[in-house]
């Protein structure tokens, strides 16, 4: 300081002090507030990314609306499948349950709309999974005819029938002119049926689970 130079107040060194100390500090709550909108966009942007996923994907009528599921782990990360909203996914595939009443035929056809068949049952586990979204009230039909009238059973997607893999009610199948198969509950125990194909029922449709 210079001789002569009058000394600078006690308190005006304290406020320079203070705004010197309020200053760092807006200067870091800037720097937070930056990384925070920074994440927001990010977060943002996945959102998008996500959205426009699920838009290309849009099936028509009942699959108007994608879910994802998480199922295991792999080595780079987790594997995403999955269904349109409405339909449950087991393993590698997806089911859903249609209310409305139509005939064997008909109730192909409607499958065939939303990107799917009639349901084939393959395992017992899948037989399993199936029984406890139904409701013993109704009958559901499966992808199981017999269109020659030979009790040759045959699958919509041309898939073996194993003899060895069936849920047939005790006594059935019972008529070589029932030649379409359903789901029902007999004194609460599910099994298949054999019924005329002409009869209003119920009816699953499966389809193949999407991975992304």
């Amino acid at each position: 300081m210079a001789r002569g130079q009058p000394q600078e107040p006690r308190e005006e060194e304290v406020w320079r002090y203070q705004v010197k100390v309020w200053s760092t500090a807006a200067v870091c709550l800037s720097v937070l507030s930056g990384c925070f909108i920074g994440s927001c966009w990010v977060v943002h942007d996945n959102y998008k990314m996500v959205k426009k996923l699920s838009e290309q994907q849009e099936p028509q009528n009942h699959s108007s609306h994608v879910h994802y599921v998480h199922e295991g782990e792999e080595l780079q990360g987790t594997q995403l499948y999955c269904c349109p909203n409405f339909w449950s996914l087991f393993q590698s595939s997806c089911y859903f349950l249609s209310t409305e009443l139509k005939t064997w035929t008909a109730s192909e056809r409607h499958c065939s709309a939303l990107g799917a068949h009639l349901m084939v049952i393959n395992t017992e586990n899948e037989q399993q999974f199936i029984l406890q979204k139904l409701d013993t009230a109704f009958a559901y039909y499966v992808g199981l005819s017999d269109p020659e009238e030979k009790h040759q059973w045959q699958w919509v997607d041309q898939s073996p029938y194993n003899e060895s893999v069936t849920f047939w009610h005790p006594g059935e199948p019972n008529n070589h002119k029932e030649c379409c198969v359903m789901l029902n509950s007999r004194n609460g125990n599910w099994g298949w049926n054999d019924v005329h194909c002409d009869v209003p029922q119920m009816s699953i449709c499966e389809k193949l689970r999407i991975n992304l």
